[in-house]
């Protein structure tokens, strides 16, 4: 099957027109043309209808090539143009092509016509194509919500896109006309000159934040990616801002020490242990209870360094089997050791840790030491048990003389003498 042509033909001899079409004919083309010979009817047809390729007498009596390839550059259309004429000198060739033409042929060596179309058609695809892509990168480039830049080893940026103005509030022109460390915060513009010294010989550069000042004194926070071309001395840089995440991460460590030294203030035993049941942390109640020094137990197993033989096992069990469900008991009692192997009975409150993603981390707990207590409840218990054996006792022997007390008077009625107990 023929591959359509769409043929616009400038040229005012019909023969000459015809020749052409039927040259491209021979050469596999299925042809529609559409023969032109005035600015105005050139014009008219770039204008309603779309062409593969343009063909054009270079000199004609009303028009010529050099009028025709201007009027065609002013459309900034991408369609080879071939000029053909019946002599031309190597200078006039050169003109041609200086404004505009892709090609010229001979008019009586035609050879050449469908080999030139060939390679210009291909060649106005790739064009084609390489503006399509071109376009997309530009769009991208400039719809990103990430920083994009290129910057020179001069120290200036060369390229920035509009999202450096929309957040830092400085123009474009503001941008590119200082070097850029002076945008950068005061406390970064060393570890920055570092930066920028690895680019120079060749490192990339992965993860590397900053501060940028902001045109209102504010600063944002930037996580960099960066690679360079050292022959070209330009470094191609993204930037993600970060000043949210990273204000966070603040809040949240802040919170995090807050909340270690409420845990290291109170009176009551806090533990935290990860989920092979390793000690994270421990407060001072614990360790002044137990006589451990910090750097003996963090790291450390809780159930080899804290518990008992006797229970440790069952204890280690329990945690293993709860922690991967996160089924954790909420109050749990067990005995724990001090150094000096004293056994001392402890209340716990437990609950997870889960990180960000939700995942379980391990455990936190707060214990309070119910030893005296237990002892004292169990103590008062025993004392009870005791109080209530002895009531029944005595409550047995006062109900057996009531007995015997009606027994007397049953004996004194059957005889017919008076009562004495009268119960």
């Amino acid at each position: 099957m023929a591959d359509l042509l769409r043929v616009l033909v400038v040229e005012d001899s019909p023969d000459d027109a015809d020749l052409l079409v039927h040259e491209l004919r021979r050469g596999g083309y299925d042809v529609r043309p559409q023969r032109v010979d005035t600015e105005e009817a050139m014009n008219w047809a770039l204008e309603r209808q779309e062409w593969d390729i343009i063909f054009c007498d270079y000199s004609m009596p009303h028009f010529n090539a050099m009028a025709a390839l201007a009027l065609f550059k002013a459309t900034g259309l991408n369609i080879p143009v071939i000029v053909i004429s019946g002599t031309v000198g190597e200078d006039t060739a050169v003109e041609t092509m200086r404004a505009g033409a892709s090609d010229y042929v001979l008019k009586d060596n035609l050879t050449r016509l469908v080999p030139a179309v060939k390679r210009e058609l291909l060649r106005a695809d790739a064009r084609q194509k390489e503006r399509a892509h071109e376009e997309q990168r530009e769009l991208l480039f400039n719809i990103s919500h990430d920083f994009l830049c290129i910057a020179g080893f001069d120290g200036y940026f060369k390229i920035l896109n509009p999202q450096w103005s929309k957040v830092l509030g400085w123009t474009e022109a503001e941008l590119m006309t200082k070097p850029f460390i002076e945008y950068v915060h005061p406390e970064d513009k060393a570890k920055t000159k570092d930066a920028m010294r690895s680019l120079e010989a060749g490192v990339q550069i992965a993860g590397f934040e900053n501060r940028y000042m902001c045109k209102d004194g504010s600063h944002r926070w930037f996580s960099w990616n960066a690679i360079s071309l050292v022959d070209g001395k330009v470094c191609f840089a993204t930037a993600r801002d970060v000043t949210e995440n990273r204000f966070a991460h603040e809040a949240l460590l802040q919170s995090e020490r807050r909340f270690r030294e409420i845990l290291e203030e109170t009176h009551l035993f806090s533990v935290m242990l990860d989920t092979e049941g390793r000690v994270t942390f421990c407060n001072y109640a614990l360790l002044d209870k137990t006589g451990f020094m910090r750097e003996e137990v963090i790291g450390k197993s809780w159930f080899d360094v804290f518990l008992p033989a006797d229970v440790r096992k069952g204890v280690r069990d329990m945690f293993y089997e709860k922690i991967k469900t996160g089924d954790i008991p909420s109050y749990f009692e067990n005995d724990i050791q001090t150094r000096n192997k004293e056994r001392r009975l402890v209340a716990w409150n437990n609950i997870i840790l889960r990180n960000a993603e939700r995942n379980i981390i391990g455990t936190a707990s707060l214990g309070e030491d119910i030893t005296e207590r237990k002892q004292y409840e169990n103590a008062i218990s025993e004392k009870i048990a005791e109080i209530e054996k002895l009531n029944k006792f005595m409550i047995g022997r006062e109900l057996r003389i009531i007995e015997l007390k009606k027994e007397v008077d049953e004996l004194l009625k059957t005889n017919g003498k008076p009562l004495k107990y009268k119960v």
